[in-house]
């Protein structure tokens, strides 16, 4: 997928009607905290996860940071008649994205990645130390 020269991305068509009626159309376009990519989150997932993260106590420092990063710059958009919406400026030049960029379903998400990071990162695995701590995390996931 391509970021246009507005700096749009269109959105999946088999995601359009669900995003229209479970959403009004609208997703917010956030930073990663952990990753080089952006989030985006459909309204209500939005919602939700913004009740949660300004639910923290902001006296400590690190959580008033994160809530200044992903809700003081979050970018709401609505999805235009074509199913696009614009990732905006600060979010494309802040992550360094090219032209080319891959949308991954998360679950209640997507992320946006720059397409040569996204398969750089591809090409790593978990190494023994994370698997195991993956293990002891989720002692009833198998994989």
């Amino acid at each position: 997928m391509n970021i246009d020269a507005k700096g749009r991305i269109a959105i999946p068509k088999k995601y359009r009607d669900y995003l229209q009626d479970e959403h009004e159309s609208t997703l917010y376009v956030s930073f990663d905290t952990a990753n080089e990519c952006l989030n985006i989150y459909p309204q209500k997932q939005w919602l939700q996860f913004e009740a949660k993260l300004m639910s923290l106590p902001n006296t400590n420092p690190t959580i008033r940071k994160m809530q200044r990063l992903m809700i003081g710059r979050v970018n709401e958009q609505i999805l235009d008649i074509q199913g696009r919406i614009n990732v905006g400026p600060q979010h494309i030049e802040r992550m360094g994205f090219s032209k080319e960029v891959i949308l991954v379903g998360q679950g209640k998400r997507f992320e946006l990645w720059d397409k040569a990071i996204w398969d750089q990162d591809g090409e790593e695995s978990l190494n023994a130390e994370e698997l195991q701590q993956l293990g002891e995390l989720l002692p009833d996931f198998s994989f």
